[in-house]
């Protein structure tokens, strides 16, 4: 039996979030669950929308940082929804606005999401998880 998969969707800004998400997906990317990045798809020569929704269809669990409801983020995130993926969602809680923005997404407040200040908050939020 093949490692469950993930595919994980964020904002290309702010850098530091970014960055953030990178390192908390290497850091998850094991013998567990096998991570995936927007970044790390292979789009040469093909429509990136279509290579991550492949990506989203061949993964068993979504994971998504809804900090600051980019709309590529939530487009992905509607997909996967829509394709009965597992859910995980992140939402860097020392921006301000973050958890507004998210409750004004009256869609998405059935879905819990893990606060995070780091990396480390995400890691260990998706192994307790």
């Amino acid at each position: 039996m093949s490692e469950p998969s993930a595919f994980f969707a964020y904002p290309a800004k702010p850098p530091a979030l970014a960055e953030t998400i990178r390192l908390a997906s290497s850091r998850i990317n094991g013998p567990a669950v096998k991570v995936t990045t927007w970044e790390g798809a292979r789009v040469g020569g093909k429509a990136i929308i279509n290579e991550i929704c492949r990506l989203i269809e061949d993964s068993n669990l979504f994971l998504a940082d809804i900090t600051g409801v980019n709309a590529n983020v939530l487009f992905e995130l509607g997909y996967a929804v829509a394709r009965d993926k597992r859910i995980w969602m992140v939402l860097d809680t020392t921006r301000p606005a973050s958890k507004r923005d998210y409750e004004q997404l009256s869609l998405l407040t059935g879905i819990g999401y893990c606060g995070y200040s780091s990396s480390n908050d995400i890691v260990n939020g998706f192994f307790k998880d």
